[in-house]
Formats: C-alpha cells, sequence, structure tokens
C-alpha cells in the first residue's frame, strides 16, 4: 500500500493549484494565450531603420511575447512529474524561467531612450542567464530517465529548444536594434538579422552545441556532414 502510494505520488505533476489562485495568478493568464507565430518580417520591422518610436515598439513587442513564452514553458515543467521535477538541474532551470517571467511581466514602462537603455541590459542579462539552459536540462534529464520514457523527454527538450530559439531571438534583435541607433550596423545586416545568411556557417556553428547535447541524452552524436551549394547564401 505504501508503496503504491509513492509510486503514484512521484507520477503526479510537480505542482497542483486552486483555482481561484490559478485565476489571478499572472503566470496563468500569459500561458492561457497561445503564443503567436514568429513572425521574421515583424522583427526587421523595427529595424528599416531603427529609429526611437520604433524602438519603443519593439520594447511593446518584447514585452508582450516574451513573458507569454515564457509563461507556457514554466507550465510545461511544472506539469512533470514529481521525481523529475525535484531533480536539481531541471529545478534549477524552472526556477530560471520563473525569474525571467517576474521581472519581465512587472517591468517599468519604458518611455524614453535612457528607458531603454536600462530595459536592453535586463534583456542582455536575460540572455545570458539562459544560455546554459538545454545543456542543463540534458543532465537532469539524462539523470531522470528512468520515469520518462525516450519520447516523453525529446518532445519536452523539443518544446523547450523551440521556445528558447523565439526567446532570444526577439530579445537579441531588440538589443541589436537599441544599439544601432547609436552605432549604425553594416547594409548586410538588420539586428541581428543577416540578409547574407550562409546556412553552411549556421550549420557548423549549431553543430557543437548538437553534438554536446545528443552526447547528454543519448550517449552519442552523429557525424555532420554539408553537402550541396555550400556558398549560396539567402536573405
Amino acid at each position: 500500500m505504501q508503496t503504491s502510494w509513492w509510486a503514484a505520488r512521484l507520477s503526479q505533476p510537480l505542482f497542483r493549484r486552486h483555482r481561484s489562485v490559478l485565476a489571478s495568478d499572472p503566470l496563468t493568464q500569459h500561458a492561457a494565450h497561445p503564443n503567436n507565430s514568429l513572425n521574421l518580417s515583424t522583427l526587421l520591422s523595427f529595424g528599416r531603420p531603427p529609429t526611437p518610436d520604433s524602438v519603443l515598439q519593439s520594447v511593446s513587442y518584447v514585452l508582450s511575447e516574451i513573458p507569454r513564452r515564457l509563461a507556457t514553458r514554466v507550465r510545461s515543467f511544472e506539469a512533470l512529474p514529481f521525481i523529475v521535477g525535484t531533480n536539481p538541474y531541471v529545478a534549477k532551470t524552472l526556477h530560471s524561467y520563473r525569474e525571467s517571467f517576474n521581472r519581465l511581466v512587472s517591468y517599468p514602462h519604458v518611455h524614453n531612450a535612457d528607458d531603454n537603455t536600462e530595459f536592453a541590459a535586463c534583456l542582455e542579462v536575460l540572455v545570458q542567464n539562459h544560455a546554459n539552459d538545454i545543456p542543463t536540462l540534458a543532465k537532469g534529464f539524462q539523470e531522470c530517465s528512468p520515469y520518462m520514457t525516450p519520447i516523453q523527454i525529446s518532445d519536452f527538450l523539443d518544446g523547450t529548444i523551440r521556445s528558447r530559439i523565439s526567446v532570444r531571438l526577439i530579445a537579441e534583435q531588440h538589443i541589436a536594434i537599441s544599439q544601432a541607433i547609436r552605432n549604425p550596423q553594416t547594409p548586410t545586416n538588420i539586428g541581428v538579422v543577416d540578409l547574407h545568411c550562409s546556412p553552411t556557417k549556421t550549420i557548423k556553428s549549431c553543430e557543437s552545441i548538437v553534438k554536446e547535447l545528443c552526447d547528454a541524452t543519448l550517449g552519442e552524436s552523429p557525424a555532420v556532414v554539408v553537402d550541396g551549394h555550400t556558398d549560396c547564401t539567402f536573405a
């Protein structure tokens, strides 16, 4: 009986909350709205060219989109089985997501360039704080592999990777166009978007990260071979 109770408890979601608490919870309110698709044209519009007004529009976009994505990931962490959610690596990443959400959702209104300088610095800290999320999670799920299937682990990590890419792109685009007002960029860049992007260079820059993730979760990684028109670029 005791063993069955613990087995059931460990398979339960990490967190449960009363409905009345959920209704007034900012995190729940943000997570309740579906994430908008990341639109490259929208990101580019704030930097064509960057102006004080377009930067303030970008601030509104950032504060609308990033908290929603962070809230969605927090809820996905909280839905993990209890024993997985209490793993130190997983718990550390969840705490980081919560802190980032709380910081942005309560951020004061940005009125001018000076306010935005502080806001861009806040985003730089956010990007840095989440730089090692995926390798950290990979270690956690490697330790928790007896409690989730490989497909469940893969689905969770895939969702986290997609979210991380979108959050980082939105944040770094705002940081870049904020800097571009003072220091004009090269004609081939609008923010962090390279209008002459090289797929080959991009793949190679990601290769080491993906290799580390595969080695941590699967114990091995495939070789990466880039073939075809390796010198091509696109906007």
